[in-house]
């Protein structure tokens, strides 16, 4: 069977068409990628900022600025709260709040657990700082994961 000069042009222009739309959907995955790594560096460059302003509040908190402990308390679970909702919702970068407040929050979780506990009961609101207890959790999570790794490598 012989193809007629019309069917090869059909063919050819075929082939054309298919390595045409290769090639954009080449050149489109690059533009996506890209673009997704922009976003990524410019979530985590306001993060930085972000943590950097709220930094100076910490520090206002924790020097005594406030005139009772329960007023600090409230003011540094707001602050850690805040941050708890903006890694859950992608606003902050987690990597970035780790690094810079992790310490911070884990510390100050397991030593005023006991009182979010009781602020909950004594509010009567079960969901009082959820997200960052939560969060917290998470964290403890994967650092005991991360460790029991650790501890079969070295066997």
């Amino acid at each position: 069977m012989y193809l007629t000069d019309v069917s090869m042009q059909l063919v050819s222009m075929l082939f054309v068409l298919i390595i045409g739309l290769y090639f954009f959907m080449l050149v489109f995955s690059f533009y996506r990628r890209e673009k997704r790594r922009t976003r990524e560096q410019d979530v985590r460059r306001y993060t930085y900022e972000y943590c950097t302003k709220e930094m100076n509040l910490l520090n206002k908190y924790t020097n005594n600025i406030a005139p009772n402990r329960e007023d600090k308390l409230l003011a540094i679970l707001n602050l850690f709260e805040r941050l708890a909702v903006g890694v859950y919702t992608e606003v902050l970068s987690e990597e970035v709040v780790i690094r810079y407040f992790g310490s911070y929050m884990r510390n100050f979780y397991e030593d005023n657990r006991i009182s979010l506990f009781e602020m909950r009961k004594s509010k009567n609101d079960a969901g009082l700082y959820a997200n960052y207890e939560q969060l917290m959790e998470e964290w403890n999570l994967r650092k005991e994961r991360f460790k029991s790794m650790d501890s079969r490598r070295k066997k």
